[in-house]
């Protein structure tokens, strides 16, 4: 019986490319994985492939915060014959490779990042702000200073939204309370209940068993409902105009930048 040579051979390729390697090799039966044993990396090659991790990491971040395709739509290739752009680097070593890329994909990430999160910020705020505002709508005809009720002494005051149909319940409720309550639009109605200190708590519970909303301003803004919905309104607009700039400002980066990112993430994932 023969005995056969093996002959031990390394194969280097693109990483995106290990798992397909694999399963093809191993349709030969006389190929045989070696495991590599944890720390027999050599340390240059491995501190080169934490940095590639990191840049791949950075720039497919910043490419899903921009929304850019890893490649054009196929039918445009067919259809228009859109090219796939091509970036060229050139390095005697790996080590300089990933410098160039790294300082080029530096700047683009953190533009990237913060005008993405400044955008993100300023919608969420929009948001907010235009919710509150039309919370405030149906009692933005309310001159009632809500300040002045909340640094009361000896007495207590809130007030509130209500269900119409939930009114005839909570001022027997509170019948030993002042109860005020007037009609907004709809099928809601604005209440006052106002009492001795002493009765906060009572009051608080009652509200919250019938689901009564007390109105509640934030400190930055009058305590006033009309002045507040005012201010709000006016806020909405500004942080409207904010997101425009800031939409524009991310659009410019990605016509800027698009194919700078797109060749560092494919470069680092090689």
């Amino acid at each position: 019986m023969g005995v056969a040579r093996l002959s031990r051979v390394t194969v280097m390729l693109p990483r995106g490319d290990y798992q397909e390697a694999l399963t093809y090799l191993s349709q030969f039966e006389e190929f045989h994985r070696i495991s590599t044993e944890q720390g027999a990396f050599d340390p240059a090659t491995e501190e080169l492939a934490v940095r590639a991790v990191r840049l791949f990491a950075q720039t497919d971040q910043a490419v899903k915060s921009l929304s850019l395709p890893l490649s054009p739509p196929m039918l445009d290739v067919i259809f228009r014959g859109v090219s796939v752009p091509e970036t060229v680097y050139e390095a005697a070593r790996w080590n300089e490779l990933l410098d160039k890329a790294e300082s080029e994909a530096r700047p683009v990430v953190d533009a990237v990042n913060g005008a993405v999160g400044r955008l993100a910020q300023l919608e969420k705020d929009e948001q907010d702000t235009r919710a509150l505002s039309e919370a405030l709508r149906s009692v933005a005809d309310l001159s009632v200073d809500l300040g002045m009720l909340g640094q009361l002494k000896r007495m207590t005051g809130v007030v509130a939204i209500a269900e119409k149909d939930t009114l005839d319940e909570l001022r027997n409720s509170l019948s030993d309370l002042v109860f005020v309550a007037q009609p907004l639009r709809g099928s809601q109605s604005v209440v006052l209940v106002a009492g001795p200190a002493g009765d906060a708590g009572r009051i608080e519970k009652v509200l919250r068993t019938l689901e009564v909303t007390p109105i509640v301003l934030p400190s930055d803004l009058p305590q006033n409902p009309p002045e507040a919905f005012r201010s709000l309104v006016a806020r909405a607009e500004g942080l409207s105009a904010e997101k425009r700039k800031a939409e524009e400002e991310v659009e410019k980066l990605t016509a800027v930048h698009s194919q700078k990112l797109l060749a560092c993430r494919e470069l680092a994932n090689v």
